[in-house]
């Protein structure tokens, strides 16, 4: 009796029964909207643990200060420099649509596959914003139109589709991008558009391939 009492408590404790608890991965998102938001990319407002020259460069890319980012270039400014979360200047830049300080940043060597604590990409974060151009540019500088981020395993096809972005859908299949990839619900970015009712983005992605037989 007592044992039963103490693992009642625990439920009660808790909230949620421990027994009904699911795994992420089968979990379905409130909306599609949810499933395909992963962690914003923020700076915070207080100083960061880093010197003030580092911190100052980090600002400036993610402000688009492009004058400011040029200077500190010509001063020895590393433009592969990690910051929080693993952000570097080109992923704080890119997820902002600052294109020109994008375009500096690359033409200095920065690199375009390099990626957040979270797996978020350059190209990911300019697609998740719907920076066309900015995607495009980097796509066109060996960017990896299959990257996906490490925790919902979404693409950059998929947050074009999600928001109905034609142009940019048409720009990744163009690049062979995989319209086979699932997120970690299993859905693909047909899937995740048609949920969405983006039939003009529907026609542009295949059905995905029927499964072999054994």
């Amino acid at each position: 009796m007592k044992i039963l009492t103490a693992f009642l408590t625990l439920l009660w404790a808790f909230g949620t029964p421990l027994l009904a608890q699911t795994p992420e991965s089968e979990q379905t998102p409130d909306t599609i909207d949810d499933m395909v938001s992963d962690e914003p990319v923020e700076l915070p407002q207080a100083p960061m643990p880093m010197n003030e020259t580092d911190e100052l460069f980090l600002r400036s890319a993610f402000n688009g200060n492009l004058a400011q980012v040029e200077a500190m270039v010509a001063k020895g400014a590393d433009v592969n420099l990690a910051g929080p979360k693993e952000r570097t200047p080109l992923i704080l830049a890119a997820s902002n649509g600052h294109h020109s300080v994008v375009e500096f940043l690359v033409g200095k060597g920065a690199d375009v596959n390099a990626r957040d604590g979270s797996g978020q990409s350059p190209l990911l974060l300019a697609s998740k914003r719907s920076f066309n151009e900015t995607a495009k540019f980097l796509i066109e500088h060996g960017a990896d139109v299959n990257a996906q981020t490490k925790k919902k395993r979404v693409s950059s096809l998929m947050l074009a589709a999600v928001w109905d972005n034609v142009e940019l859908v048409e720009i990744l299949l163009d690049n062979d991008a995989d319209p086979n990839l699932t997120d970690i619900f299993g859905r693909t970015a047909k899937l995740l558009a048609e949920k969405k009712g983006n039939t003009a983005v529907v026609a542009l992605l295949p059905d995905a391939p029927a499964p072999e037989n054994g």
